[in-house]
């Protein structure tokens, strides 16, 4: 599932940060000797008077000069970092310096030679994308379809009626007035 979470371990005077296996939460974190801070925006922790503004400037250039804003466990500023899709992190609160320990929690299995031609790959997406879609429909109440005019938002509502000839798809979309943001 989405989580990102943070548990006190008063014990071992020690916390643990993780984050879901694909990233779909954010969680950044600030550590110096005085404090953790962390939180789901960056903008949080900013907030803080003690955490810095200053910005990194390779990642500044990178996102300037080519809209690059994922730098792994770096971000815009310094001292704010994040912590990575499928991993956790143990930060040890016991000492003047604090020590941070990453671990991966979830590791994509790529099997190699799985597959003998392209008919088994298709095949075998096919049966994956129509598995999430089924999950992602068990619902107490309506279930609704976004459409941004893109590949994807279409694949999937035609997975539903793939797989549910019968059901009504609400689907939705949003046509901006300004001509830039519009996706119609």
């Amino acid at each position: 599932g989405m989580n990102a979470f943070a548990i006190w371990d008063s014990n071992n005077s020690q916390i643990c940060l993780g984050r879901d296996f694909m990233g779909i939460k954010p969680l950044y974190y600030y550590v110096n000797n005085n404090f953790i801070a962390f939180a789901s925006e960056q903008k949080a922790i900013l907030e803080i008077e003690e955490v810095s503004r200053k910005t990194n400037p390779i990642n500044c250039y990178y996102y300037l000069r080519f809209g690059i804003t994922d730098h792994g466990e770096d971000t815009m500023f310094e001292g704010i970092k994040q912590l990575e899709a499928g991993k956790y992190a143990i930060i040890k609160t016991n000492s003047e310096n604090k020590t941070i320990s990453h671990h991966e929690h979830w590791k994509e299995k790529i099997e190699k030679g799985k597959y003998e031609n392209v008919s088994q790959v298709i095949s075998d997406f096919k049966s994956k994308f129509y598995e999430s879609i089924s999950l992602h429909l068990r619902s107490d109440v309506e279930v609704g379809v976004a459409l941004s005019g893109g590949v994807d938002s279409s694949a999937i509502a035609l997975g539903v009626r793939a797989l549910y000839p019968d059901r009504n798809i609400h689907a939705f979309s949003f046509v901006a007035n300004d001509s830039l943001s519009s996706e119609e």
